[in-house]
């Protein structure tokens, strides 16, 4: 079976199993290339939290800081 992928300027390139990971040249444009593995297999390591899904903060606000900082009650609310 062979490995499908595009070079960095798109022509699509079909190579062995064999070459996965390794790193070789676009024969249409000759840009360098590295070819991806066919079937990865997971690190075993925990993934951390995606940095785009919101999280609750480590502390909170108290009402000293958010008077300093000119916060209404409703501003400090992290529910959506």
């Amino acid at each position: 079976m062979a490995i499908h992928f595009y070079c960095p300027l798109g022509h699509r390139l079909v190579v062995p199993d064999a070459r996965a990971g390794k790193k070789g040249r676009c024969p249409v444009c000759e840009q360098l290339v590295i070819v991806p593995v066919a079937d990865p297999r997971p690190s075993g390591k925990d993934k951390q939290p995606s940095p785009l899904v919101r999280q609750q903060p480590e502390f909170e606000i108290d009402a000293l800081l958010s008077d300093e900082l000119g916060l209404k009650e409703r501003d400090l609310r992290l529910d959506d």
